[in-house]
């Protein structure tokens, strides 16, 4: 999420502009191309596995359905939008992480991701980890 949040992105709300830059598939982007909503998908896929109750569901289910279906959506307006170009920006990302690089369609850019990310993306997480039981009232053991 923090790699997300702090990379300029061309699904993001004004980011077309960067579509046919090499800042389009920069960093995390060579990874997904929804980072953010990857990072969020994920969280409340975790929370629901771990609550289960008809609260969480419609909570978490919710920001699941939001984040995946997103994506989708997204991409389906880029492509609409945006034409020829957004192909070309699609063949060489993909929005499932990794899957560009496996399929040789790109490289991971592990500088232009940097060491910073990782390590605040860390930091937050163990602060919240730590910190959930004050925050939200449950003890994470």
């Amino acid at each position: 999420m923090v790699a997300g949040l702090t990379t300029r992105n061309p699904t993001a709300v004004g980011g077309e502009r960067l579509v046919g830059s090499e800042r389009a598939t920069a960093g995390i982007l060579s990874v997904t191309r929804h980072p953010f909503l990857w990072g969020t998908g994920l969280f409340s896929l975790v929370h629901l596995l771990a609550n289960g109750d008809a609260a969480s569901l419609i909570l978490f289910g919710g920001m699941a359905v939001l984040s995946f279906g997103g994506m989708a959506a997204i991409d389906h307006k880029r492509r609409l939008a945006l034409g020829t170009a957004w192909q070309t920006l699609a063949g060489r990302t993909s929005g499932l992480p990794f899957l560009a690089a496996l399929q040789r369609r790109a490289r991971i850019d592990w500088d232009g991701i940097g060491w910073w990310r990782p390590v605040l993306g860390l930091a937050l997480y163990a602060g919240i980890l730590l910190s959930h039981g004050l925050l939200f009232g449950v003890v994470i053991h």
